[in-house]
């Protein structure tokens, strides 16, 4: 039986330092990483895309398109509509946000953000 590819994680977030950060951390954790500067780069990758990421982390507070408005932009997209998200961010609404999406706060200890991560994927993606 052939092995899966590693899962892919799309991380979206205005800071630089954090998505290299984030990239160099879970590439070590064995996934595969994109990266993407704020909501709109992120949907321009995401349609580029032919494959699809296996989960998103996203911040809400960024310049051009915040994370509010790529979830609303990411549910009206047939294909891309059913790539969790994982909120990672400093400043969350809880009134603004789904009941489903996982919502983590900044600064997060590395193994929690790890364990949410296996946590979601655990069933499609077994690490």
């Amino acid at each position: 039986m052939p092995k899966l590819p590693a899962p892919e994680i799309l991380v979206v977030d205005d800071d630089p330092h954090v998505r290299e950060a984030l990239a160099d951390f879970l590439i070590d954790e064995g996934f595969r990483v994109r990266d993407a500067e704020n909501g709109a780069d992120a949907l321009e990758q995401l349609a580029a895309h032919r494959e699809q990421p296996s989960l998103v982390i996203l911040d809400l507070a960024m310049p051009v398109m915040d994370g509010y408005l790529f979830l609303q932009q990411l549910q009206a997209d047939q294909t891309a509509a059913s790539v969790p998200v994982v909120i990672l961010s400093a400043s969350i609404d809880q009134g603004g946000l789904p009941d489903y999406i996982v919502q983590l706060r900044k600064p997060i200890e590395s193994q929690a953000l790890v364990k949410t991560i296996r946590g979601i994927l655990g069933a499609r993606y077994p690490i």
